[in-house]
């Protein structure tokens, strides 16, 4: 290939990709989040199949793994969120990239990949063994709070205004193809080849994003504008908070999601059981839920991406939320692994539209000096809720019998899908409060 047609090639990809720093940075994600995916989808195999296998304590172990992760978005983003504004966010994303590629590494010691000095066998006591995936899982996930709100800042000074939604469209692309191949590979890789490889590959794919990131170079204004602290910590944090409660749209996206999410806690949580007990399928199905899931987000951000702009960012919102929860009615009363797959699919498809229009909103309402704290008041906000729900979720799912059924009108109802008709219900309440709360605004 010549100069000059390389050139021409570079030129057309950065267009086609918004811009050259936008590239950089959707490219690094792509590895990045594919290796997030496997990790998770590895880890609740790894605990259901190898670790504790038909323990009755084992909804309760998975709703931990799910809180750690959670837990800090919750603790540590709001603070984070401060810093973020102050700092320079490459700089950020680069030490992030770097403590959790570390992180990962150290598992890779956990799972038995060397025998360990000074324990039976040369394996970790299955206490440790927990202790060690959660505090690993709970630190990553810190760093993810500083790294988060930083590339939705950072995305504002890359990307201009009349590109926000492609831009949107565009993450979601890797979001999306991460959940369809990562939970798909993530059984037969663990089966096949261990779990060490997967720690090992998600160690590395955050090497990859460090690479990337360094070759991002985003203006001298736009890197500057604001990293300088205004005064003390907890009145900037005061100075977001006050910006989302005065603020309609994001008031009300934050009060919607919570609902929302209050409900989507215990539909993570008890998936793997719902495939066992409901659908009656092995657990080495359980990754091609979510890559059905994918498949149908990426058929909604193809659709999403250009129809969201006119039909109106907070009507795509609410609308797509609300059907949301409709599918998920429906997916509960399934019986049949096949048909579950088609409709878990489906619920893909508003779900996209859901997350399309809603960075953009933000973006467009948000100041680009609270770009930061905002995200790092909402999503804490979000995640308390969905905390809530994992615990109630993972206690109840350790407590109930799954043989245990009652009768209306009828319907025979199970104590899994019965808690999954509530998450429906939930998700279809958040987003009619939305639709009244923001009838009239026509963003």
């Amino acid at each position: 290939m010549s100069t000059e047609t390389r050139f021409s090639f570079l030129t057309k990809a950065e267009h086609f990709f918004i811009n050259r720093n936008f590239l950089l940075l959707w490219s690094g994600q792509v590895l990045s989040t594919f290796g997030d995916f496997l990790f998770g989808t590895t880890l609740i195999l790894w605990m259901v199949t190898f670790i504790a296998p038909g323990r009755s304590w084992l909804p309760l172990a998975v709703s931990a793994l799910i809180l750690a992760q959670s837990l800090p978005r919750f603790l540590i983003q709001p603070l984070a969120g401060v810093f973020v504004d102050r700092w320079d966010k490459r700089r950020t994303m680069l030490w992030m990239d770097a403590i959790r590629a570390i992180l990962i590494s150290f598992l890779l010691f956990a799972s038995g990949i060397l025998p360990i000095p000074f324990f039976p066998g040369g394996h970790l006591p299955l206490s440790w063994l927990l202790a060690i995936i959660y505090g690993v899982v709970f630190v990553a996930s810190v760093c993810t709070q500083f790294f988060a709100p930083a590339q939705f800042a950072l995305i504002g000074d890359i990307v201009a205004e009349s590109e926000l939604a492609r831009a949107s469209g565009w993450n979601l692309v890797v979001t999306n193809l991460a959940m369809i191949l990562g939970p798909a590979l993530a059984s037969p890789l663990l089966l096949g080849i261990g779990v060490s490889w997967t720690f090992g590959f998600n160690a590395f794919s955050f090497i990859i994003s460090f690479l990337t990131m360094l070759l991002v170079h985003p203006s001298r204004e736009a890197g500057n504008a604001h990293t300088h602290s205004k005064g003390h910590i907890w009145l900037e944090f005061w100075e977001g908070l006050q910006f989302v409660s005065r603020n309609t749209v994001v008031r009300t996206l934050t009060i919607s999601l919570m609902i929302a999410m209050f409900g989507l806690g215990a539909l993570n949580v008890l998936d793997v059981f719902f495939l066992t007990q409901n659908l009656h399928a092995p657990t080495v199905l359980y990754g091609f839920l979510s890559t059905a899931f994918g498949i149908g987000s990426i058929v909604g951000t193809a659709l999403a991406s250009p129809l969201v702009p006119r039909f109106g960012f907070t009507r795509a919102f609410w609308s797509s939320m609300i059907a949301v929860g409709a599918l998920i009615l429906v997916f509960a009363r399934m019986t049949n692994f096949l048909s579950a797959l088609i409709v878990f699919g489906l619920l893909g498809i508003p779900n996209a539209a859901n997350n399309v229009a809603l960075e953009p909103l933000m973006l467009q309402i948000t100041p680009r000096n609270l770009a930061g704290r905002v995200f790092a008041v909402l999503t804490p906000a979000w995640t308390l809720a969905y905390v809530v729900s994992v615990t109630l979720a993972g206690y109840a799912g350790s407590l109930v019998s799954w043989h245990v059924h009652m009768v209306i009108l009828g319907i025979t109802f199970g104590p899994i899908d019965t808690i999954l008709i509530g998450t429906g219900l939930l998700v279809i309440v958040g987003g009619v409060f939305a639709m009244v709360s923001l009838r009239g605004i026509t963003q």
